[in-house]
């Protein structure tokens, strides 16, 4: 397992029981192009195999951990299912510890997981969010994510398909039964790539009308500062995008609803939620 505390968040560890080059191809992808830099031993070898090690040690994450499966490949690719059905009666085996899939072809997923088996689809833009919603319709999931990274076009365009509203996009995603959604830049950032600020508050405003938690990527940090400044606690804590981590002896000044307040001595980070962790 790899520590992704820091790099991904919202995961505790990585595994990939399937290696080789994803065939889905995204042109962002940071493994993809790990495997063109030949960087070390594991992207040398393009080869889609099944590697049985690597669950050596995964017994020993802890109940509350979150592991995420196959951040390197898209197991549920035609050319990478054929082994899912042996990773998933492992994941179940190792309850209570949480394993979480992503994928880009939800027409493949399983219709019914275990319990500690966490389900989403990734989506970049309109479209490919439609599509997500529509393949996890008819999943069975104790928690159905969207994961919007890198977050790339607009969610709710009003041209071609417009309009599409917030208000619609809510719904979908009640109909749909999503109960997490993650939402992260291109790594590594660019101004260039970045999404622009309306368009994360407008999936974000949709997850609330819906009480979905809401996870900000950490590689979020440098647009959430240019828009919502935080330097020096100033009056600028919006709560869509920003909650605040109470550290120690710091707390919030008396009669301050965490909407704005230039005198507070609590540390203000991230909208970072978990389903289940007071959300």
């Amino acid at each position: 397992m790899n520590n992704v505390k820091k790099s991904i968040g919202w995961a505790d560890f990585t595994v990939n029981p399937v290696k080789g080059l994803c065939p889905v191809g995204c042109s962002y992808c940071y493994a993809r192009r790990a495997y063109g830099r030949n960087c070390n031993e594991v992207f040398r070898d393009k080869t889609i195999r099944y590697d049985v090690d690597v669950w050596n040690g995964v017994e020993k994450a802890r109940p509350n951990d979150r592991v995420f499966v196959g951040s390197t490949i898209d197991l549920f690719h035609p050319l990478c299912s054929k082994w899912n059905d042996e990773i998933i009666e492992t994941c179940e085996s190792l309850a209570p510890t949480t394993f979480i899939f992503l994928t880009k072809c939800p027409e493949n997923l399983p219709k019914v997981w275990p319990d500690n088996c966490w389900v989403g689809v990734s989506a970049t833009d309109f479209n490919m969010a439609t599509y997500a919603m529509c393949g996890l319709r008819e999943v069975k999931a104790k928690v159905k994510i969207i994961s919007f990274e890198p977050l790339l076009k607009q969610i709710t365009p009003t041209a071609p398909y417009g309009p599409y509203t917030v208000d619609m996009f809510a719904r979908d995603l009640r109909f749909t039964g999503v109960k997490w959604v993650i939402i992260g830049a291109q790594t590594p950032y660019s101004t260039k790539t970045a999404p622009r600020i309306e368009w994360v508050k407008e999936i974000v405003d949709a997850a609330d009308k819906t009480n979905i938690p809401v996870f900000l990527k950490n590689n979020l940090q440098p647009l959430i500062d240019e828009h919502f400044p935080d330097k020096g606690l100033a009056c600028n804590h919006d709560k869509t995008v920003r909650s605040y981590h109470q550290m120690g002896k710091y707390n919030l000044c008396e009669g301050c609803d965490a909407s704005g307040c230039d005198n507070c001595s609590v540390i203000w980070g991230l909208r970072q939620e978990v389903p289940g962790k007071g959300s």
